[in-house]
């Protein structure tokens, strides 16, 4: 099975083939999708505010 790997944009739950590679799906009526989605960091709240002024501790063990 050959494998195409490629990032697109989602609009509207819709992932939109490029046209280089829609020549390589002609006569495929089914294909097998891995969705790997970028991590994006908490901006907001607690875990942004840690991240920003990270909290210093004496004695840390780990």
């Amino acid at each position: 099975m050959p494998v195409i790997t490629f990032k697109a944009p989602i609009e509207n739950g819709i992932i939109e083939i490029r046209e280089e590679y829609k020549e390589a799906l002609l006569g495929t009526d089914q294909v097998e999708m891995t969705i790997l989605t970028q991590c994006t960091t908490a901006k907001t709240g607690l875990i942004a505010e840690l991240i920003e002024h990270p909290t210093e501790v004496d004695e840390f063990i780990l």
